[in-house]
């Protein structure tokens, strides 16, 4: 899916504006990492992106449609085409696993297929493929509320290969996971994505898996787009300004 902002400006409240006059295109199959300090807007960013947060100005278009401009039948047509992961993800705690990876797949099915997938998982192979990619197989019949944060967030990760979206927008999916895990869980997100040919943004805090698994960064701060360049071009002075005063700033920045 091809992704692109104009003149944004949004906020979780109309009082209040987080994100101005931003502006940015994706090409359809890109594969982009925002990062920034904390409360920078890459959130609001990435629900607005997903059309879970309306504009207060600017345009949204995804494959040149004004999204915001359809109609609220076409409008819900073309949420089916985003997966929005949050940074915690929607997991009912008494729920299978098979089944809270396979709920990314309700989208695209009627009412009573979908009823029917909540009492009995219709493609539980699909599920633990999609498992497998994150080491996780294993717990295909567990229940949520069993498994760990770092597994709960893999979990997470896995509803995106088994959902029918082109538009991927995760947002910190590495909190609660341990370098190795972290460094994995991106890789397999991002090969999965490729093959799909999927458009994929996420969000980091971990800057040096921004740096060495996507192609394009885009730095963010104060709810504007600091900086916007191939990941070879990002240098440490732009890290230090990027994260200037926050307490991250001295771990943001490679080595020269």
């Amino acid at each position: 899916m091809e992704v692109k902002l104009t003149g944004l400006a949004a906020g979780p409240q109309p009082q209040l504006t987080v994100l101005q006059d931003v502006s940015l295109g994706l090409s359809s199959g890109e594969q982009v990492a925002l990062i920034g300090p904390s409360g920078a807007g890459k959130t609001t960013l990435l629900h607005v992106l997903g059309m879970a947060l309306a504009p207060q100005a600017g345009t949204l278009r995804h494959d040149g449609r004004d999204v915001w401009a359809l109609g609220g039948a076409a409008r819900q047509r073309a949420r089916a085409g985003v997966f929005l992961a949050p940074q915690t993800p929607p997991l009912p705690p008494r729920q299978r696993v098979v089944t809270a990876v396979l709920a990314a797949r309700l989208a695209q099915m009627g009412l009573w297929r979908s009823l029917r997938a909540w009492v009995l998982p219709l493609e539980p192979a699909l599920a633990e493929q999609a498992l497998r990619r994150f080491d996780l197989a294993d717990k295909l019949y567990e229940r949520v509320d069993r498994l760990s944060g770092g597994e709960r967030q893999r979990v997470g990760l896995a509803r995106a290969l088994v959902s029918p979206a082109s538009l991927w927008l995760v947002d910190e999916p590495l909190s609660s996971l341990d370098p190795v895990r972290a460094r994995q869980a991106v890789q397999a997100l991002t090969a999965a994505a490729a093959a799909r040919g999927a458009t994929l943004a996420v969000s980091f805090h971990q800057v040096d898996v921004a740096l060495a698994c996507f192609p394009r960064v885009i730095g963010v701060r104060d709810g504007r787009i600091v900086f916007d360049r191939a990941s070879a071009e990002v240098d440490p002075d732009s890290l230090a300004r990027l994260y200037a005063g926050d307490s991250v700033a001295s771990e943001a920045a490679p080595a020269a």
